[in-house]
């Protein structure tokens, strides 16, 4: 258990990092600049799922040892609160994302590089939604006592991500970074589910709501970055939030 735990814990930095090292390399320090403001900032997001996806950690340990029809009722309430927590927060950040960045840069920031941001924002915004959802499959499958299967989807995913990430830098630059970054987690959230879905033997009708449910949700998302007109961001934000409130 340790041992593939450790392997985990090797290669996420070098995933973490690795585009802000290549973004250094190939196009320029301005450049990286604008790309790691964003990204520091999303990062803070994952703090909620983390806390939720720790205590989960021995509240899943205990349902496979003791009742182990409890899992999947556990399982769905995480990602239910994981869901309500964040699609609000990452909803906000991509709408005013403009409004953000250069209000977090200052005037003197330079009005090209500010819109790179505000793209890269709102990008790694939809990344960090999925992101939030694979901490609590991440859970499931160490409380399983199965890390070998996250292990080996990171040393699988890391080889492949580096070269998705080359080509989409050099073609699109901090916008293929970002969406390079988020393509990932999509796709490891994807297999992240499905392996929890055989651990916990989840009823299939139950995972297809799951995946429509989230993909309605990155669909929201996105739908913020279309408006430009300020007045408009807010109008949209009064009519979405109440219904994403009622729904939670």
């Amino acid at each position: 258990f340790g041992g593939w735990i450790t392997i985990s814990n090797l290669i996420t930095p070098l995933t973490v990092y690795l585009d802000r090292f290549v973004i250094g390399i190939t196009l320029s320090m301005t450049a990286l600049t604008a790309y790691s403001v964003p990204m520091e900032i999303i990062s803070k997001s994952f703090i909620l799922p983390a806390a939720i996806s720790g205590v989960m950690f021995p509240a899943f340990t205990r349902s496979f040892a003791s009742r182990p029809e409890e899992v999947s009722r556990l399982f769905e309430r995480a990602l239910k609160l994981v869901i309500a927590i964040l699609l609000p927060l990452c909803l906000v950040i991509v709408t005013f994302a403009p409004q953000i960045m250069s209000t977090w840069m200052g005037q003197k920031f330079a009005l090209d590089t500010s819109r790179q941001s505000s793209t890269v924002l709102q990008i790694l915004a939809a990344g960090a939604f999925v992101t939030g959802l694979s901490w609590i499959p991440l859970a499931l499958l160490h409380a399983a006592h199965r890390p070998d299967l996250t292990a080996k989807l990171h040393l699988a995913d890391f080889p492949l991500y580096a070269i998705v990430l080359w080509i989409l830098i050099h073609r699109f630059g901090l916008a293929g970074a970002a969406f390079a970054w988020s393509g990932r987690l999509l796709a490891e959230n994807v297999v992240l589910f499905a392996m929890a879905r055989r651990v916990a033997a989840r009823p299939l009708g139950g995972a297809m709501v799951n995946h429509a449910s989230i993909a309605a949700a990155v669909c929201c998302i996105a739908a913020g970055s279309f408006i430009s007109d300020l007045q408009l961001k807010i109008a949209f934000l009064c009519v979405v939030l109440p219904m994403l409130t009622a729904l939670g």
